[in-house]
């Protein structure tokens, strides 16, 4: 039921394996069982409730039964631990098995994680995640695994077949976001893979290219290879951080990649997802505004929906990278105007969605519109009614505008269903609600 993530991501010593032997053997206990036995190593097997990162000590803890300070259990992973982490992927709402001896905290019951052969993740997630609907963060990431346990299989047939159809269909999850999107962002690879992972992912790509020489899809990835190896030279500080050497491996990496893209364009429509991928070309190669403006018209001119589109141009606004303070921010009010009819207010909504983590507090540090941006919500509430996901952001939005009547109103929609993928701890939502329930 459990596949270990050691075999495939670490070369063990000696002391690793005798671990892993010894966690294998002890029994599977009940999360509320293990959580009692302070003082013994346990096992336990269950869903990843919550995942926080203590921004004092540099750790992160995962926390089982809830979110905190409700949680049960919860697992440590301190600083120099963080290396185990890199090699999961994100493990909210992930059913994973355990192993370690709890210790009684202040924050209760905890086991530390200091060996990788500690986590075991649940196998695949099965193909039915591929067939059926679902909302937000935890749904779309096992939509990625899915994929990703095809990839591995060598089920490229299946792939195929499924790239074709969400292409196709336009299917879209509850919360509105595409499927073609995660489709690629569970096939690709991970710029922390050993020499061994990338000899067998390189060895993958190139036998789905013989199986199947008409599809973009192999070199689409073959250029991803390239990208995340041109990142892990070059590193993701400023520039001032990089290595003449690190810096010159990275541009010659990224026009590679630009070739691979480039050698496949007139293939370019059997997925949109080529344009989004030759937007982060443009990105790491510093296009001139003019031609990183033709690439943008020339995707949205084949597929004016592709949400990536939109928030991979913003992107490359941020102050950070191309534009001045403001820029993204006028890029994004002004498609309300170019797609009225609603679709501006959404592509308004996703922008700043997406770019949000880049300022805190949100509205002090931006220029987002509030106005805009509520509008832009409540027409994805429109568009897509049944996700919670979408929900619980307008919500916290709502609060991070200090609009306490929408706040009052979309809380009490909520009900409780409150999404930790939205507000990690219920601190925070304890926090909100008292604020939402205070006199004006």
């Amino acid at each position: 039921m459990f596949a270990s993530i050691k075999s495939s991501c670490y070369v063990f010593s000696f002391a690793s394996l005798l671990a892993a032997a010894v966690f294998a053997e002890t029994p599977l206990l009940d999360l509320a069982d293990a959580a009692k036995r302070s003082g013994e190593t346990v096992s336990f097997a269950a869903e990843v409730k919550g995942v926080a990162h203590s921004a004092k000590s540099d750790a992160t803890y995962l926390n089982f039964g809830d979110a905190y300070p409700r949680q049960v259990l919860s697992v440590l992973i301190s600083k120099e631990n963080q290396g185990i982490l890199s090699k999961l992927p994100r493990l909210y709402g992930r059913t994973v098995r355990i192993t370690g001896l709890v210790e009684t905290t202040s924050r209760g019951p905890v086991i530390r994680i200091t060996n990788a052969s500690q986590i075991q993740l649940a196998e695949g997630p099965g193909e039915d995640v591929l067939t059926s609907d679902g909302d937000g963060v935890e749904f779309s990431t096992r939509f990625e695994e899915a994929v990703a346990t095809l990839f591995a299989a060598d089920d490229f047939a299946a792939l195929e077949s499924l790239a074709t159809r969400l292409r196709e269909k336009k299917e879209r999850f509850l919360d509105g976001r595409w499927k073609l999107a995660f489709y690629f962002e569970g096939l690709a690879p991970h710029r922390n893979y050993t020499i061994q992972e990338w000899s067998d992912y390189g060895g993958r790509v190139g036998a789905w290219k013989q199986a199947f020489p008409e599809s973009i899809i192999p070199a689409m990835l073959a250029a991803k290879v390239k990208i995340e190896k041109a990142w892990a030279a070059r590193g993701t500080g400023y520039a001032d951080t990089v290595t003449p050497a690190g810096g010159k491996e990275y541009d010659r990496l990224i026009e590679e990649a630009r070739i691979l893209l480039e050698a496949v364009r007139e293939h370019r429509d059997a997925s949109p997802q080529w344009f989004a991928e030759m937007q982060g070309i443009a990105l790491a190669q510093g296009w001139s505004r003019k031609k990183m403006d033709e690439l943008f018209e020339a995707a949205v001119a084949k597929e004016p929906e592709y949400h990536r589109f939109y928030t991979g141009r913003a992107f490359s606004l941020l102050p950070r990278w191309y534009g001045e303070p403001g820029e993204w921010e006028t890029f994004a009010a002004g498609l309300v105007d170019r797609f009225p009819g609603g679709l501006g207010d959404e592509l308004y909504a996703r922008i700043v969605w997406r770019l949000a983590s880049y300022y805190k507090p949100l509205f002090k540090e931006s220029a987002v519109s509030w106005p805009l941006l509520k509008n832009g919500f409540e027409e994805l509430r429109r568009r897509y009614p049944e996700s919670l996901w979408t929900l619980n952001e307008y919500a916290s939005l709502a609060v991070k505008a200090d609009d306490r009547e929408t706040a009052r109103r979309l809380f009490k929609e909520i009900n409780g269903r409150f999404q930790m993928s939205v507000w990690t701890t219920w601190d925070n939502v304890a926090n909100a609600k008292n604020w939402v329930d205070r006199n004006p």
